[in-house]
């Protein structure tokens, strides 16, 4: 749980911090609000397929696979937002 938690905090700060640096003064209460309300939405939208897939391949796979894929997204979002400041 440690590691997943660790995943969806490194993959939600990289986002805030991309929009603070990326989004004009003006808009960015307004897209930290969409930001908040996709995260407080995705809990109950994902919890049948996630639940699904834990009792499919136990728990602690399931914890596993959701940690190592949150990191794996988060990595790739923050390596394509640093090759597109490179450009």
């Amino acid at each position: 749980m440690a590691i997943c938690g660790l995943a969806v905090y490194l993959s939600f700060v990289s986002l805030t911090m991309s929009l603070h640096l990326d989004v004009e003064e003006d808009f960015r209460g307004r897209m930290s609000s969409i930001i908040g309300m996709g995260f407080l939405s995705i809990g109950p939208l994902m919890s049948f397929p996630v639940g699904f897939f834990g009792d499919w391949v136990g728990y602690e796979t399931s914890v596993f696979v959701s940690a190592i894929g949150y990191l794996v997204l988060s990595g790739l979002l923050a390596f394509l937002h640093w090759r597109q400041w490179e450009a």
